[in-house]
């Protein structure tokens, strides 16, 4: 028998929605281990950028007061992508913004159409808000399948993601195949560019496609927790036609970002060459990375991302050996996911696989 008191909505039983519980810290997730290995949430191993430290203790000293500064970044953002600023809605991280679109666009039983794997919240915020989830899966290269994806489109369509590189496989696509498929999806159905490994690609790192912005049906998510290196501030943003943006903003909280985060993500953009400089350093760790895996057996999936996928028979048992030599990874369906980490993570992990 349940317990007495109000019952939540049913699809809230769907199992895929576990509740959210707080990682624990690193350091208590290995006993006994000493260092460890972050390479588990493809979070960027060299901090924030030059200058934001300090900037962000100044803002922490005013935090007795609600955010005020986050027009500047919307409009360094405008700047950035040569939009006006109607077109800008900035979040609470990449995961609240896909909440919000999910909240906007879809109604109980719409259907929502993604790859699979892809990242874990087109899923759950379409369940949460009453959609359908309809999984394509990846090709065996690790990029999505955009021709069956446009295939999976039916009647009942609303939303399609489009995660490019796509996380966890690494996978990326070039330009005139993401071109091709939104020119094959009809204008009533919203198609969100999943851009948050972006940065790391060179050939697209600091603009979003003309095509995309100049169509009625398309909008670009970013975020500055990857190369940026502020996942634990959480800011990120869509660009997109203000008449896609203005729905999602209408479902912001006030106050949703900090004025931490707002001051850290404005100072980065002004920073292009230290986004150069981590681009080519996480392409050199990348390939010593692969180095490291094919020297113990393994191979990795094409990646232009931070992280890379790695096809194995056991992916949890090869995790949780790791994790006793203080290296986490992330298991996905039948890959481990290992993050892009620095010279003395890649030099840990070496040291565990041979163990």
């Amino acid at each position: 028998m349940r317990d007495r008191g109000p019952r939540a909505i049913e699809r809230l039983d769907d199992p895929r929605l576990a509740p959210y519980v707080p990682d624990a810290p690193a350091a208590s997730a290995v006993r006994g281990a000493g260092r460890i290995a972050r390479l588990n949430a493809n979070e960027s191993p060299w901090g924030p950028f030059p200058g934001v430290a300090e900037a962000v203790a100044e803002v922490v000293a005013g935090a007795n007061r609600y955010p005020d500064r986050g027009l500047a970044l919307v409009e360094a953002l405008a700047d950035r992508h040569a939009v006006p600023t109607d077109a800008i809605v900035v979040g609470n991280g990449g995961d609240a913004l896909i909440g919000m679109i999910c909240a906007a666009y879809l109604s109980p039983g719409d259907e929502v159409v993604m790859a699979a794997p892809s990242f874990t919240s087109y899923a759950t915020d379409s369940i949460r808000a009453g959609g359908v989830p309809v999984e394509v899966p990846v090709r065996a290269d690790g990029c999505l399948d955009l021709p069956a994806m446009a295939d999976a489109i039916t009647e009942q369509t609303r939303v399609v993601f489009v995660c490019n590189p796509n996380n966890p496989t690494g996978g990326m696509l070039p330009d005139v195949d993401v071109r091709a498929f939104v020119e094959r999806i009809p204008e009533n159905i919203l198609v969100v560019l999943d851009e948050a490994y972006i940065e790391y690609v060179d050939a697209r790192a600091d603009r979003v496609e003309p095509f995309s912005l100049a169509r009625p049906h398309v909008c670009t998510l970013r975020t500055f927790s990857k190369i940026f290196g502020l996942a634990g501030l959480r800011a990120g943003y869509l660009v997109g036609p203000p008449a896609i943006i203005g729905p999602v903003s209408q479902l912001r909280n006030w106050y949703d970002v900090s004025d931490a985060a707002h001051v850290a993500a404005t100072i980065s953009l002004g920073q292009p060459d230290e986004v150069a400089r981590r681009r080519r350093e996480t392409a050199l760790r990348r390939d010593e990375l692969a180095g490291i895996l094919r020297a113990h057996g393994l191979e990795m999936l094409p990646s232009a991302a931070s992280f890379v996928a790695v096809p194995h028979p056991d992916p949890t048992g090869l995790a949780t050996q790791l994790l006793g030599h203080g290296v986490l990874t992330r298991v996905v369906p039948s890959h481990l996911r290992i993050g892009v980490g620095n010279a003395d993570d890649l030099a840990q992990l070496d040291a565990a696989l041979a163990a």
